[in-house]
């Protein structure tokens, strides 16, 4: 039985009623939801967190917290929820508002950090690619190639910094919703907000340039929605496939200014 606290960040920005909703009830689903309290920032989405859990008096209100601030971006509203975690909370795991997960999540995170590592990710399936996991469809993770670090499930100590594997691995494979970390032991990172996308990528690296341990499990933990998303709607040749190119450039062309 998961007995630890686990702060649970929801950045909310949506056009469309109830994904919301149904993140929220996949988090209160979980089997150790008793641990739990969500932290939703809504960043001035056109469709009201405080709506969509008005709209659900079953969700446990003592475990929710629900935060409004100005349009600044999935990073920062992530940045505002970890400024509300109280100090003596152990873990922090991240979930899209357009995103569920499996009951067994945080149960299975939690398994394979107790075994020594800081952080943890999991395969995950996207409506994008019907017929395979995004670790079957990437092909940068082997578990026969990676030391087991722990059973039920299985987890797999990564063996290189997220900088190597995210540089390497063509982007990695270590989806954000999918991640919890182990919080008090780095209680002061944030994301980097002067970045529109890829504050995630530089987050992992972060946290591994202050020593953190990754490990990942085959588990697919997560299933990764249909709602707003900068990445899967922005289609070659659009203009947002432009402003996505040019922020990625960005994203890229920065590393070298933060890690040696």
């Amino acid at each position: 039985m998961i007995t630890s606290s686990i702060a649970v960040i929801i950045p909310h920005f949506q056009r469309q009623q109830g994904l919301l909703a149904k993140a929220l009830a996949s988090v209160f689903a979980q089997t150790c939801a008793d641990a739990v309290h969500v932290y939703v920032v809504d960043d001035e989405s056109p469709v009201s967190a405080q709506s969509e859990v008005d709209a659900h008096p079953e969700f446990p209100q003592h475990q929710l917290t629900v935060v409004r601030k100005s349009n600044g971006g999935a990073g920062s509203a992530r940045n505002k929820a970890l400024d509300q975690v109280l100090p003596d909370t152990a873990f922090a795991a991240f979930l899209d508002s357009d995103d569920e997960w499996k009951p067994n999540h945080l149960e299975n995170a939690v398994k394979v950090l107790s075994a020594g590592s800081d952080a943890y990710f999991s395969d995950w399936w996207s409506f994008n690619f019907p017929d395979q996991t995004n670790f079957q469809r990437i092909g940068a993770l082997r578990p026969e190639m990676h030391k087991q670090v722990s059973d039920g499930p299985a987890g797999f100590d990564l063996g290189v910094s997220p900088i190597e594997h995210i540089l390497h691995d063509g982007g990695g494979v270590i989806q954000t919703s999918t991640v919890v970390y182990r919080f008090s032991k780095f209680p002061k990172l944030r994301f980097r907000e002067e970045f529109y996308n890829g504050q995630d990528f530089f987050f992992w690296m972060d946290l591994g340039e202050l020593g953190a341990k990754f490990a990942f499990s085959m588990e697919v933990d997560c299933h990764n929605g249909e709602g707003i998303n900068i990445y899967q709607s922005a289609g070659w040749g659009t203009e947002r496939s432009l402003n996505r190119l040019r922020n990625e450039l960005f994203v890229w062309t920065s590393v070298r200014r933060f890690y040696k």
